[in-house]
């Protein structure tokens, strides 16, 4: 019966008219007395001006100090050492071959290496300018991420997720380390992506076209950019999708808007322009030790551990490192192993908060969703990659969380109207983190400093072990070069490079014996190591075996007829030996295939002077003074 009475007391309602809009547009004074329509929709509130500002700001304070370091770890095969960024002309070579010009390697990111090459052209091998491009690029990611969760919360959660994540220390990998622009131009290519896109869809269904092709062409000059720059930029039309769901006032795409379809049709061309170039560069896909003759069950466990340990990171960064050996990530090998039960635990307790959270705060189900979905291609879930664990790859993953975890805050402060312990707590955070940042950056001032602030975490790190035998080695500390060069020879005892480095010390200190042995031991676990029988020739040059070191010599030219060094060498032996037969041929050869190596031009004018041909050896004598003004200088030194 009570039902029925409020029923019928409902249906008794009256129902109040709308009043009457005038069919004309009304002037005059009475203009500001027109009620708006009842179903008007308010103008969302507008970004605070200040907000980007104090972000920019931030986002740059926290790195600046990397602009005084130095090239380190992989900035130095491919940046320091590297050729191939030398001349923008090999533009086209980037997006032909793979990251590392080497057909074992599985990573493609043309753009990343355009970018170096782009710093060589305007600085040199200056690290500076480097740096400086790396914390311009993360300023701009940041500038972006705010700009994108705007669109998703209209609150102070988009300005505390941006400032949480300029300053956030597990970034330092990407920002500090200079190849780190990979996770760098990635996001901000799939930020941009994101944003553009429905910017592009507000201009359209306000009827702006002209505006809203210039940003749906913004959005695919974006995709292309982060896609190219590193393989996770590929993931933005996903998102695009994901936040369409969260957000209902956002769909145009899963309303079937032409213009939405046509954005993401030039979305799907670039994609497949990037997986065909792709497939013609990465001929096989780059393994990782750790994970050899590890079923995949056992991958699948020590992955989701590991997710989850990366959650712990995010959360709490006080231990964090550039390198996790085989032996800081161990195998999984069973559901109760330690830590996979509080790992699933965690993953699902955010699985859980995101279904939760799912119409009341869409930010948050929208944060786990990138989490989860940007480190799945880097997570060893799908398939053993490259690497076990690594800060860099949670650059794009860490927006998720960083999001969900603002969004949360100020949704918690605003239902007990604690205002003030909202921004007292951002501030506090934001302090912590970036204090923390500035410490950690130090770390990464260069390979010493990096090693030595490794080892202390993880002792059993053959990478840094090897990194610092080269940094002492390179300072002439010996000693202590020997003890990092052993304990990588205890560690990986068949690791042909271990040898290899351990000879070229026993050759700096005229240990000839102990060098040869290493490099024979180097050669036996690897034939073709070319760096080792080019340095055992040279140390039975030293020790006087010149016919050893002729056949040594001889075999490197024939492996690798495109390396100068071993002309050189050879060119020297026959010289010093006064067989000009051998000599001459040799000399010619070398001229007509590096004219422009200074050194070769130089020894073969000796074999040229020698044999009387005076003109041809002050012809090469001259190009070699072109090619390297202090070529003779340091002759007249080395022969002191």
């Amino acid at each position: 019966m009570g039902k029925r009475k409020r029923r019928d007391a409902r249906e008794a309602t009256p129902t109040v008219a709308s009043p009457e809009l005038p069919s004309q547009p009304v002037s005059g004074p009475d203009a500001a007395t027109v009620p708006p329509p009842a179903s008007a929709t308010p103008a969302p509130p507008p970004l605070p001006r200040w907000w980007p500002w104090l972000v920019l700001t931030l986002a740059a304070v926290a790195y600046l100090q990397t602009l005084q370091y130095d090239f380190s770890l992989d900035d130095i095969p491919l940046i320091k050492e590297s050729v191939r960024i030398q001349r923008l002309s090999n533009t086209p070579q980037f997006f032909r071959e793979n990251y590392w010009g080497a057909s074992g390697r599985s990573l493609y990111r043309p753009l990343t290496l355009l970018s170096y090459a782009l710093n060589y052209k305007l600085n040199g091998l200056h690290p500076a300018g480097y740096h400086l491009v790396n914390v311009l690029l993360h300023v701009g990611c940041c500038w972006v991420l705010l700009h994108l969760t705007w669109l998703l919360c209209r609150n102070p959660a988009a300005l505390i997720t941006a400032l949480w994540f300029a300053v956030h220390p597990v970034h330092v990998e990407a920002v500090a380390n200079v190849v780190g622009r990979a996770e760098l131009q990635a996001f901000l290519g799939l930020a941009l992506t994101v944003w553009w896109y429905f910017r592009a869809q507000e201009e359209a269904n306000a009827g702006h076209w002209r505006r809203a092709g210039w940003l749906a062409a913004g959005t695919v000059l974006a995709y292309a950019v982060g896609a190219f720059s590193k393989e996770g930029g590929i993931l933005a039309p996903a998102v695009i999708v994901l936040t369409e769901i969260l957000v209902p006032e956002r769909r145009a795409l899963l309303r079937g808007r032409p213009f939405a379809m046509l954005s993401m049709a030039a979305l799907a061309g670039v994609a497949g322009l990037f997986v065909g170039l792709r497939a013609g560069a990465v001929l096989s896909p780059l393994g990782h030790p750790g994970w050899a003759q590890v079923p995949a069950v056992d991958r699948v466990l020590t992955a989701l551990r590991i997710e989850a340990e990366y959650v712990h990171l995010l959360v709490f960064p006080k231990t964090l490192l550039a390198d996790y050996a085989v032996g800081d990530v161990p195998i999984a090998r069973h559901l109760l192993a330690p830590g996979v039960p509080a790992a699933l635990l965690l993953l699902a307790g955010l699985v859980v908060i995101a279904l939760l959270t799912w119409r009341r705060l869409p930010t948050v189900p929208w944060g786990v969703c990138l989490f989860f979905g940007t480190l799945l291609p880097t997570s060893n879930l799908l398939f053993a990659i490259g690497l076990m664990k690594a800060e860099r790859v949670l650059y794009t993953p860490s927006a998720g969380i960083v999001a969900g975890a603002a969004a949360i805050w100020v949704w918690a402060c605003s239902r007990y109207r604690a205002r003030r312990l909202m921004w007292t707590g951002a501030t506090v955070v934001t302090l912590a983190l970036l204090t923390r940042t500035w410490v950690r950056n130090a770390d990464w001032r260069d390979n010493l400093s990096l090693g030595l602030a490794t080892l202390q975490v993880s002792q059993e790190s053959p990478m840094f072990h090897t990194i610092l035998f080269k940094s002492y080695r390179a300072r002439n500390e010996h000693n202590l070069a020997r003890r990092h060069g052993l304990q990588v020879l205890a560690l990986t005892p068949n690791d042909t490079a271990a040898w290899f480095n351990q000879g070229n010390l026993e050759l700096d200190e005229k240990n000839y014996a102990r060098a040869v042995e290493c490099y024979r031991h180097a050669l036996n676990l690897d034939p073709n190591h070319l760096g080792a029988m080019n340095n055992l020739g040279r140390t039975l040059m030293e020790a006087h075996d010149p016919t050893g070191a002729a056949g040594i010599f001889e075999n490197v030219r024939r492996l690798d007829p495109n390396h100068p060094a071993s002309y050189l060498n050879l060119l020297s032996i026959y010289l010093s030996r006064g067989n000009l037969d051998a000599a001459l041929p040799l000399a010619e050869e070398a001229v007509r295939r590096f004219p422009d190596s200074a050194a070769v031009q130089l020894n073969a004018s000796v074999a040229f002077e020698k044999s009387g041909q005076k003109d041809r050896a002050a012809e090469a004598r001259k190009r070699a003074v072109r090619l390297d003004p202090d070529i003779l200088k340091r002759k007249e030194v080395r022969s002191r």
